[in-house]
């Protein structure tokens, strides 16, 4: 399978799984109005599908040179 398969496979299961989580949140709604629609989730639908096919990160943590932190904590905390 060629990574451009591999690729729209799984653009296509990001869509399918997103469209049954929306069609969920439709139906759940706690709030009757006004009333969500499909249109509601118009850009989060092309955000996640933009990022299913071309790879971009969520968030993009600049670097130190950029002005970011020159040290990021990855470790969680202990529990109190």
């Amino acid at each position: 399978m060629t990574e451009k398969t591999h690729k729209a496979i799984y653009a296509r299961e990001i869509a399918r799984r997103l469209d049954a989580l929306i069609d969920w949140a439709i139906e759940n709604a706690p709030v009757e109005e006004p009333a969500l629609s499909s249109k509601d989730f118009y850009d989060v639908r092309k955000k996640f599908l933009i990022i299913a096919s071309e790879g971009h990160p969520l968030y993009h943590e600049p670097e130190p040179a950029e002005g970011g932190a020159q040290y990021i904590p990855v470790t969680p905390a202990p529990w109190p």
